[in-house]
């Protein structure tokens, strides 16, 4: 482990690659989730971006894992100018460790040492329990929300049967079908790809092929569908994550396009998300689709006092879970 201290019978120690043992097991009790290590390393590679996963792991007196917090580096564009941030995720609290401080606490440690190595600002997406906590006691900014419009399809509703499942010789067989619908569809993430997905907006994460890369190692699918290219997965319903950007007037083409990839990997739901600022917004509303409000998007700044923060455009790929 690395360098610690102490305070109030507690033990902070930031978070090294030997940690993540500790952190799985962390996950399971709070969240009962099972994370094999793999995916845990894929989540927390971040070096590419500029710096490692900032976080502090919380153990009791007696050597038990209380809490975690911490923060994922990447990379922004805005307005020409590339800048280190970082993404808020993967907070909790072993249950008889609660209301003792240990997340502010532990929170306050990361964005010290997360200003320490240059980062701008920290973002996330907390749910409705978690945002108070992030707005009073960490005094952090909310600028909107992100907003999913689900789209209908008549496809049979495979996936989701399949997650309430769980597992079982019927879904094990419905994800090698699906599996193998995916490969006919996979397309690669050329430099062209990469352009576009930029082009789409002027200040939002960098995609560059490395960003591009941590996300498919993450099980996300990059597919052509009907001449437009989607990143995806699968989770009960079809998740969108981002769109390469097309022409306005191709808005009723992209929509029937979307509603027969559902229909393809066996899903009676789509579900595309984003927030106000992304270029799709304003065309899904004019459309006549169903918008729901979803995650607030908070922000807490540690250098860019002075930026319109509101105009940041952000859509499910940016989710630390996607």
């Amino acid at each position: 482990m690395n360098a610690s201290s102490s305070n109030n019978n507690y033990k902070f120690v930031r978070l090294g690659p030997s940690d993540l043992p500790t952190l799985r097991e962390l996950i399971l009790k709070c969240f009962s989730k099972s994370l094999s290590l793999a995916e845990l390393e894929s989540k927390y590679s971040t070096v590419g971006f500029g710096s490692e996963v900032i976080g502090f792991l919380v153990f009791s007196d007696d050597g038990e894992a209380a809490a975690f917090y911490g923060v994922f580096p990447m990379l922004m564009q805005m307005d020409g100018q590339t800048v280190l941030v970082a993404q808020s995720g993967d907070t909790m609290t072993s249950p008889k460790h609660q209301k003792r401080g240990l997340f502010v606490n532990a929170a306050l440690r990361t964005y010290q040492i997360a200003k320490g190595e240059g980062i701008s600002f920290v973002f996330g997406f907390p749910n409705e329990n978690s945002q108070s906590g992030f707005e009073r006691k960490l005094n952090w900014s909310f600028f909107g929300f992100m907003y999913d419009f689900p789209i209908r399809t008549n496809g049979i509703p495979a996936v989701a049967i399949m997650k309430r499942l769980g597992s079982s010789f019927l879904t094990k067989a419905i994800q090698r079908l699906i599996a193998k619908r995916i490969a006919r569809i996979t397309a690669p993430i050329t430099a062209e790809v990469v352009e576009r997905l930029q082009s789409g907006n002027h200040v939002a994460i960098l995609r560059n092929s490395d960003y591009l890369s941590y996300k498919l190692k993450r099980g996300a699918s990059f597919v052509n569908w009907g001449g437009y290219g989607f990143f995806i997965k699968l989770d009960g319903n079809l998740l969108i994550g981002d769109v390469i950007p097309f022409d306005s007037s191709e808005l009723l083409n992209f929509i029937k396009a979307i509603q027969g990839l559902g229909k393809f990997l066996f899903c009676h739901k789509v579900v595309l998300s984003v927030n106000m600022a992304h270029w799709l917004y304003f065309g899904l509303l004019s459309s006549g689709l169903k918008c729901e409000k979803s995650l607030p998007v908070g922000l807490l700044s540690l250098d860019l006092v002075h930026f319109d923060f509101s105009r940041i455009s952000f859509c499910r790929l940016d989710y630390d879970t996607f």
